[in-house]
């Protein structure tokens, strides 16, 4: 229980010290087509960075978001494996989400 507090907790202050209110990735796992959502209460300039597990950057973009983004890749070229796809916002680590492309 008590860590689950803590839990809470932590992700409360995550929330506050950001923005985004949303991130997900979908389908997942994928063949290397899918799509980013993202929702923020402001506008914002997020970059995108995916990275494998030895922590390559295979793929990078800077996106504004105002409201909310559904961005659709294709990474098919990508080798199978797990990535991490992680937003970075005011050149901080805000949320990250693992994917698999198989």
């Amino acid at each position: 229980k008590k860590l689950n507090d803590e839990l809470d907790s932590f992700k409360k202050t995550i929330e506050e010290n950001n923005s985004l209110s949303k991130f997900n990735v979908f389908p997942n796992p994928n063949n290397g087509h899918f799509n980013i959502q993202i929702q923020t209460s402001q506008s914002e300039d997020i970059n995108i960075n995916i990275s494998n597990l030895v922590g390559q950057v295979v793929y990078s973009e800077k996106v504004s978001v105002i409201n909310s983004l559904n961005k659709w890749l294709d990474l098919s070229q990508l080798e199978k494996g797990i990535y991490t796809v992680s937003l970075y916002l005011k050149g901080k680590t805000a949320q990250t989400q693992k994917i698999i492309i198989k």
